[in-house]
């Protein structure tokens, strides 16, 4: 995407409550809506599920996208067009790290969401679907560039099928 994209979408930004707060909302705060999932499983039986999620979680966003991230450098399009993102006092502020490559929001969202697929698929495709909108978001407001969302969704992916195949029996045969 283009300098002038971004520029674009800082304008409208800017311009309009609804749509700041819109995609604000899907950047920034998209991944609080897996709480009421992960009370769901875990009140349903369903805590090796949600262990699994967690697993994939920190899989793929602490191991998977940090390797990555330190064999690639990259701007943030803020950075690298020297603009003012609209941030969160709490989350995603603004930093100077070269950090951008991949989006470990996506890779995060992505990797419950398919290990959800696995034992629910509507509850697995919703968040696949927020993961979607925060992708997207991501790159509205310019933290990220589309490459690093679908770096962050391949990365997701890697992430949750890796768990479910080797974690799975890793976690729950130990000691049998």
């Amino acid at each position: 995407m283009k300098e002038q994209y971004y520029r674009h979408q800082q304008q409208k930004l800017a311009q309009s409550g609804l749509f700041r707060q819109f995609w604000l909302f899907w950047s920034i705060y998209s991944i609080f809506l897996l709480m009421p999932m992960a009370l769901l499983l875990y009140t349903r039986n369903g805590r090796a599920e949600l262990l699994l999620c967690v697993a994939a979680f920190g899989f793929s966003r602490g191991i998977l996208c940090n390797i990555v991230a330190q064999l690639y450098h990259r701007q943030r399009p803020y950075q690298r067009y020297n603009f003012e993102p609209r941030t969160s006092r709490w989350f995603s502020r603004r930093t100077e790290k070269l950090n951008s490559f991949p989006s470990k929001h996506v890779a995060s969202l992505t990797s419950i969401g398919v290990m959800l697929m696995f034992f629910h698929p509507i509850s697995g495709a919703v968040i696949l679907g927020v993961s979607v909108m925060a992708g997207w978001a991501r790159v509205v407001v310019g933290y990220h560039y589309a490459t690093d969302v679908a770096a962050g969704v391949a990365i997701g992916i890697i992430g949750a099928i890796f768990i479910y195949y080797f974690g799975y029996s890793l976690l729950f045969t130990v000691g049998r």
